[in-house]
């Protein structure tokens, strides 16, 4: 998974590139960084359990 790291980013424009840090992060696993609402995986659980 280093590979990704290597590889330049592309230019993209700015309301893309939010989008892609969050799945990068969720796919690198970088933390918080990547994840701007923490909380959401944080507690992936409750997003589970609220489906009633």
């Amino acid at each position: 998974g280093h590979e990704a790291l290597e590889i330049p980013a592309p230019p993209l424009s700015e309301e893309d590139i939010p989008g892609l840090r969050e799945q990068l992060g969720r796919l690198l696993d970088f933390g918080p960084e990547g994840k701007p609402e923490p909380s959401v995986s944080a507690r992936p659980e409750e997003s589970s359990s609220t489906g009633e």
